[in-house]
């Protein structure tokens, strides 16, 4: 029973991220973020950590406090983040030729 419990509970991809920002807020922004963003998390993660204190403080209590209020702000910020990454890809794509 305790491997069982382990199998589907004890996973490592986000074992980092949990350490990283504490299980329940990694929990709240996993929740907050939606579908499966993988690709984006990393990118908003650093999006979000480079900003201003006051600025960074009031998102992280926002997704602490979860609910509609943290989704629409960190899906507002993965947009931004999706984005950026669009852009990128264009400009390394037509930067080449």
């Amino acid at each position: 029973t305790a491997a069982a419990v382990i199998d589907i509970s004890d996973l490592v991809d986000q074992e980092s991220w949990a350490m990283i920002m504490g299980r329940g807020l990694w929990t709240r922004f996993v929740q907050a973020l939606g579908d499966n963003e993988d690709e984006v998390t990393m990118h908003l993660y650093n999006r979000i950590v480079q900003m201003p204190p006051d600025e960074f403080n009031k998102i992280m209590r926002t997704i602490q406090a979860g609910g509609p209020q943290a989704s629409a702000v960190v899906k507002r910020l993965a947009q931004d983040v999706r984005m950026d990454m669009e852009a990128q890809d264009r400009e390394e794509h037509w930067g080449d030729k």
